[in-house]
């Protein structure tokens, strides 16, 4: 739906911006496609008129002036692997519907992973298949733990084969790096919050609970603003309004 609003837009403009081209407010072809492998299948609509909040009697006399199109649902939930590995597509294709499929249970991803390898490699031998492959390496290496990719790096070396494992040892560092990165941030973060309400708490007495809580939640740069003011506000609420 966002891209229809989208082509209808620039289109518009486009209109607008040449109006003795009448010709110019024309729509491409389009050919909508859903994918999906949620554990119990797809079970929402999949014509643009079904999901219109309008009753069906008014929707029969205005049908012929709202968009009627379908979109192509291509539900991978109970998908065979070996159906996949059979689709007409790209290897690149074929191994991200692979995971796709399996990202649900990671564990059977990386179990599974094995079988994959010639895939695998006809994607490496793709022009531009090395990031592509990257690319499928990080989704798996996050959706087993992003917070902690080392503990299965092992297992995924070897169900990838050692073609991988320099590709997959170079993400799985800039993983942990980035996570390394995220702690010390968030760290900072939680000291500041707790020299704020020290602070607080030293200059207005004990904090009624839901302001306590509203510090707690808020996010960096409102600790940062309500720091620099707790020393020079009047009152509490001075202290701690938005600005």
């Amino acid at each position: 739906m966002h891209s229809l609003v989208a082509i209808a837009r620039h289109r518009s403009m486009s209109f607008h911006e040449s109006r003795l081209n009448l010709n110019i407010f024309s729509w491409p072809t389009c050919l909508w496609l859903a994918s999906q492998s949620s554990r119990t299948g797809w079970s929402a609509a999949v014509s643009f008129q079904d999901v219109l909040d309008v009753p069906p009697e008014t929707l029969s006399l205005m049908a012929e002036h709202v968009p009627q199109f379908r979109f192509v649902l291509d539900d991978i939930s109970e998908e065979t692997d070996e159906a996949l590995r059979a689709r007409a597509m790209t290897a690149l294709g074929r191994l991200v519907l692979w995971c796709f499929r399996h990202a649900r249970a990671p564990e059977e991803l990386v179990r599974r992973l094995s079988a994959w390898r010639e895939v695998a490699e006809e994607v490496r031998r793709a022009p531009g298949g090395a990031a592509a492959l990257a690319r499928v390496w990080r989704y798996i290496l996050t959706v087993i733990d992003p917070r902690q990719p080392g503990k299965v790096l092992q297992r995924l070396l070897m169900a990838a084969g050692p073609e991988a494992k320099e590709e997959i040892v170079t993400i799985a560092d800039y993983l942990r790096e980035e996570g390394r990165l995220a702690g010390e941030r968030e760290g900072r973060v939680e000291g500041q919050r707790s020299m704020l309400l020290k602070l607080l708490r030293l200059r207005f007495g004990e904090l009624p609970g839901p302001i306590e809580a509203r510090i707690r939640a808020a996010d960096a740069g409102q600790i940062e603003g309500w720091t620099e003011r707790v020393l020079t506000a009047p009152t509490l609420d001075d202290a701690l309004a938005e600005r």
